[in-house]
């Protein structure tokens, strides 16, 4: 505890920037289509790690999607009751953050599920 394990991580494992975009907002257009806003792309630091097909059923994920974990530092925002997961893209696709545990307060980053979904717009 209180020693930064990504920022000694990286030390030997090359760090990927990230593209990420912040939700914003999610409102119901003139068709009653229900839109979600992302803030424009900024670079972010990360380590993104693939998570094996094995321990999909022991983490309770849909076997049909595609999921990796995410180590950052950068404030990144999981999907919760009242928003959407911000989204991370690399590799040429995109992810949206699931869900978080963060060591931010004592190690300074947040371990992040993330899963595979469209390129938004």
């Amino acid at each position: 505890p209180g020693a930064n394990l990504l920022s000694i991580a990286a030390r030997v494992i090359s760090m990927q920037t990230l593209q990420h975009r912040a939700f914003v907002s999610r409102a119901e257009n003139a068709a009653g289509d229900t839109v979600t806003t992302f803030a424009a792309p900024v670079d972010i630091q990360g380590s993104v790690q693939p998570i094996n097909k094995r321990l999909y059923q022991e983490l309770g994920l849909n076997l049909t999607k595609n999921y990796v974990m995410l180590y950052t530092s950068a404030t990144i925002l999981p999907t919760s009751r009242d928003r959407e997961g911000d989204l991370v893209s690399f590799g040429g696709k995109t992810w949206q953050c699931e869900s978080d545990q963060s060591w931010a307060a004592m190690d300074g980053f947040t371990k992040m599920l993330c899963v595979e979904v469209p390129a938004y717009e």
